[in-house]
């Protein structure tokens, strides 16, 4: 049988709303920041959108559906806002306190074992509909003409649609691992309306193909309501080393935010033939042709060669590691269901299914003490 593999999921369970009270009590805090008029508007709604986000994901491990439906709206909500195509004021900013407590009666419901009516929160569902599609930024125009001060935040279009240039070139060992690019495009397409052309030109001749390198390339017109971040999630795990993804906006409206990055990793500069036109920047010196060619490496050189000494020691943004440490949380709790789910196979008559579930439950734990130490550095 498999011992000591299977969890009790009532202790994730735990685990999980004791982390929800913190993520609304968080929650609140910055969006009492957001109606007083905060400095830092993007800062404060890139936090709150990852308050909700958590909450989401740890609720769909468990499958509660009613909770995961509703702050999907909420997140949403949210990703309009960061993206630019809806406007803080001070309405919106009240519809994201009722879309918070009501988040909060679908948590503790999960944790209590019980089932709200079926229209519970439909109101506030339908107001947060409208942030996404900029209606409630006006709604209340005339009788708070001042909006909370969000100068970073400016609107898009009317339509709330924009139109994105997306390019995925695969490095060649992409595949060994792990990442499909297949999936990615999938995950890319439910975003919006999509149309894709396939770049073969680096395919080579059959008796010189290696199944396990990655020869093609695509390139992406993508029609969507959602906003840079929910592309740029689709590609967290890959950009970087493992592939170059350039994503463009098409058409006058540029979104210019600094944003979250890529979650884990630094965004990577547009190619030349994927940009589109921009006024001519200054010419570029070969030394910022160099760092423009190596975005990872250019920092390190930059702070080494500025002091003059070398350390094995990075600088990581906090909101990264927090993003890394949630993820490990819903792997493990992953990994606990599949656990549980095999605990009533013996060894013997599925010895490699035991081996690999024991093999990934010690992985899972190496992974998890690693992140959580990282996270514990001052």
């Amino acid at each position: 049988m498999v011992e000591d593999q299977s969890y009790d999921l009532s202790r994730f369970k735990a685990t999980y709303f004791e982390e929800c009270a913190e993520l609304l009590a968080s929650a609140e805090e910055t969006i009492a920041r957001l109606q007083e008029g905060t400095d830092s508007p993007e800062d404060d709604l890139n936090a709150l959108f990852r308050c909700v986000h958590s909450i989401k994901g740890g609720g769909g491990a468990f499958a509660f559906e009613d909770l995961v439906h509703f702050a999907h709206v909420f997140e949403t909500s949210m990703d309009a806002l960061r993206s630019g195509r809806a406007q803080l004021t001070p309405h919106v900013a009240d519809i994201l306190v009722r879309g918070n407590d009501v988040l909060g009666d679908f948590v503790r419901a999960a944790q209590e074992g019980a089932t709200l009516p079926a229209d519970h929160g439909a109101e506030v569902k339908t107001l947060l509909a409208g942030i996404i599609s900029g209606e409630a930024s006006a709604a209340k125009t005339a009788a708070a003409p001042s909006p909370v001060p969000a100068a970073a935040i400016t609107a898009a279009d009317d339509s709330g649609y924009a139109t994105w240039s997306i390019r995925l070139t695969p490095a060649p060992g992409l595949l060994r691992t792990g990442n499909d690019p297949l999936l990615m495009i999938r995950e890319l397409a439910s975003l919006g309306e999509m149309k894709v052309a396939v770049d073969r030109s680096k395919l080579p001749p059959l008796a010189e193909m290696d199944a396990l390198d990655a020869y093609l390339s695509w390139s992406f017109t993508l029609v969507t309501d959602r906003g840079r971040g929910a592309i740029e999630e689709v590609f967290e795990f890959v950009a970087g080393d493992s592939a170059e993804v350039v994503i463009e906006q098409i058409g006058s409206t540029v979104d210019t935010r600094d944003g979250d990055g890529w979650g884990l990793f630094a965004p990577l500069p547009p190619t030349p033939e994927m940009a589109p036109p921009r006024p001519t920047p200054p010419a570029a010196t070969p030394g910022t042709a160099a760092a423009a060619a190596a975005p990872h490496a250019a920092p390190a050189k930059t702070e080494a060669g500025a002091g003059g000494i070398h350390t094995s020691s990075i600088r990581v943004d906090l909101d990264r590691v927090d993003r890394l440490v949630n993820m490990v949380g819903e792997l493990v709790i992953t990994q606990a269901m599949l656990g549980q789910q095999a605990s009533g196979f013996s060894i013997e008559s599925h010895p490699e299914l035991v081996q690999g579930l024991q093999e990934l439950s010690h992985h899972t734990r190496e992974l998890q003490e690693s992140v959580m130490a990282i996270r514990a550095q001052p």
